[in-house]
């Protein structure tokens, strides 16, 4: 399999230790409880209590780094990326398995990402339902979205839920989810799917996810595509949909799509085939087989057995790489 991880932990790695690429410039270092005794002068004199302020600073030039910081939490604005420029780079850092990592919170019904500008990059963030029922929770028309190593829970709560956590929309070519855990620890009333395409995109990959969870439906997957997508490649991802009686884990709706499917690791709670049928999709190459698994006594998965987690790799050499922090310059709290 293919492993997208190693170039962006390599990437996200250099930054949370404090090594900037070179072409590319921290913009700006943000925190919403402000600075502290600890944080260099770099960092006081970059320095932003939130990334909508931050984002609406940001000049024309591309490749700007914002630097979330361990305890950074705030309530995504509708237009919080109205003013992105292109190619901005929207970094956490911390652990992002724990909850002082950097976080977004979906505080409102509405509340949405819309997410435009080209190449945008949100990487190591802790990205978090805290309303009832958001209908979507990032919606992507800019090409080059890559979404990499977040802590994703779309259903904390009963009533602390989304119906839908990211959505591939018109013009959102060559995109990337990769290396994240998305779950939905309690049952919810809402939630649908995690990764959707309902319109035609080319060049999508979703890699190496951790998607588990309790969702509202029996038969749409937390991949879901409903659209003629080109070159879809969905790989190495471990999938499971939680809810009684459900069939569906990867699946699709439209039989023009095209592109591989290959080496996920599929779980439902009915026993049955966990990625729909090759023939609702003719164009798409498969490379999975049907067994009964020793999960539970009711549980089926799809796929063979798969290299180590990309995701845990990932995030081991993150950690790694962040826990030795001693920067010049642009110092990050070690």
């Amino acid at each position: 399999m293919y492993d997208f991880t190693d170039t962006v932990e390599r990437f996200v790695g250099d930054i949370v230790s404090g090594s900037i690429p070179p072409g590319y410039t921290v913009f700006k270092y943000i925190r919403s409880t402000g600075t502290r005794s600890t944080d260099s002068q770099t960092i006081i004199n970059n320095f932003a209590t939130s990334l909508t302020t931050a984002l609406a600073l940001c000049t024309s030039e591309t490749n700007q780094i914002l630097v979330l910081l361990p305890g950074h939490s705030e309530a995504v604005g509708t237009a919080m990326f109205t003013s992105a420029p292109t190619g901005v780079k929207i970094i956490g850092v911390g652990n992002v398995d724990e909850d002082g990592a950097p976080t977004l919170l979906w505080s409102g019904g509405t509340s949405n990402l819309a997410i435009a500008a080209k190449n945008t990059m949100i990487a190591n963030v802790r990205l978090i339902a805290n309303a009832n029922d958001v209908t979507e929770a990032i919606t992507v028309t800019g090409a080059g979205f890559k979404l990499v190593g977040c802590h994703v829970d779309m259903g904390v709560t009963s009533s602390l839920d989304a119906a839908s956590f990211l959505n591939f929309s018109t013009g959102a070519n060559d995109g990337l989810v990769c290396a994240n855990t998305m779950r939905a620890t309690v049952a919810s009333n809402a939630l649908a799917t995690f990764v959707k395409g309902n319109t035609v995109v080319d060049n999508l990959r979703i890699v190496g996810n951790r998607v588990i969870g309790l969702s509202s439906s029996t038969t749409v997957g937390a991949i879901h595509i409903s659209a003629a997508l080109t070159n879809l490649f969905i790989s190495g991802n471990y999938v499971d949909n939680q809810v009684a009686s459900s069939v569906g884990a990867i699946t699709f709706t439209d039989v023009a799509a095209t592109g591989l499917v290959c080496d996920n690791e599929c779980g439902t709670l009915a026993n049955a085939a966990v990625v729909t049928s090759p023939s609702l999709a003719p164009r798409i190459s498969w490379s999975t087989s049907t067994r009964t698994s020793a999960l539970t006594a009711s549980r089926a998965q799809v796929g063979r057995s798969l290299p180590s987690s990309p995701r845990r790799t990932f995030h081991a050499a993150l950690q790694s790489r962040a826990s030795g922090y001693r920067g010049s310059g642009n110092e990050l709290p070690a």
